[in-house]
């Protein structure tokens, strides 16, 4: 995806938040869960379609870098048996050239490796009546397996240009029609539940929400009868895709950093005790607050 392709698909991620957040109320409309269960399978497929892309770059760089590891091995090969050679008949400069380590060859960058691996094998070549352990059919597979990897070179930038059109042509209309159904919810919020309309519009805005984000979440953990604050509490926070555990301190609370959305699902455990009643306490100062009871079993 590019950049305005993510920035929409994370607007759509947003909503589905803020639709699993707001479930018990949208879901008593009967209208909802249609257009939300087309929504969810719009976003899949543009989940899908991205994926395939990254797959079909992946395997397109895959066999590039066979073709190059088969070049440098090649060329390495020969350039030892060169060495050698030269070595023995006190051909000082010519042993210098050709005492490359596999590193020299095997360059980060495609066109340095392709330039080097060349010029090695056309030393090779303009000396071969002197290194006499090396044959004409090695120069030719030398010749062979640089041409190859110079092939794939050029077919590498023109697949992944090809890629990346061909994801922008399929992705843009996927979001394009996931906007139909999202485009009907923000109507069923507006009809039905007015008061969260603002926090829709927010939530499903192009570009990062401008009201709620890099939030701070705070949890405190209390006996239920005691009301004392309860250390060790283990907690699974889901805030996104992201799976968070923790242990509350001797204070009895956790901090979770960076909650893009406002939005988290908090699991807590403690051993001989059950959740009793979660809370919701409010947002202030970008950070939000959760109280959570526990109760002895």
């Amino acid at each position: 995806m590019n950049k305005k392709q993510l920035a929409r698909y994370n607007a759509d991620k947003r909503a589905q938040d803020f639709c699993t957040k707001n479930n018990d109320d949208l879901i008593t409309v009967d209208e909802y869960a249609a257009e939300k269960s087309s929504f969810d399978e719009k976003v899949k497929a543009v989940k899908m379609a991205d994926e395939k892309q990254a797959s079909d770059t992946t395997v397109i760089t895959d066999d590039k870098a066979l073709k190059k590891q088969k070049m440098v091995d090649t060329v390495y090969k020969y350039e030892l048996r060169g060495n050698i050679k030269a070595h023995q008949l006190g051909l000082t400069n010519l042993e210098l050239l050709l005492d490359k380590p596999k590193s020299y060859i095997d360059a980060g960058e495609a066109n340095t490796a392709w330039t080097r691996a060349k010029d090695l094998k056309e030393i090779m070549k303009g000396k071969i009546n002197v290194l006499t352990n090396l044959k004409a059919a090695d120069i030719t597979e030398m010749e062979g397996v640089i041409d190859d990897y110079e092939a794939i070179m050029n077919e590498n930038k023109e697949a992944v240009s090809e890629k990346k059109a061909t994801a922008t042509d399929v992705i843009t209309p996927l979001l394009d029609e996931a906007d139909v159904p999202k485009g009907q919810i923000e109507k069923i919020v507006a009809s039905y539940f007015p008061s969260l309309l603002e926090d829709w519009m927010v939530q499903t805005k192009v570009g990062k929400a401008a009201a709620i984000k890099h939030l701070n979440l705070v949890v405190k953990y209390f006996d239920s009868e005691t009301n004392v604050l309860l250390a060790k509490v283990k907690t699974i926070a889901m805030i996104g895709d992201k799976k968070l555990i923790k242990y509350s301190t001797k204070k009895g609370y956790s901090r979770y950093k960076g909650m893009e959305h406002g939005n988290a699902d908090v699991v807590s455990e403690l051993a001989g005790y059950e959740v009793d009643k979660k809370t919701n306490v409010g947002i202030s100062d970008e950070v939000v607050k959760m109280e959570i009871k526990l109760k002895k079993l």
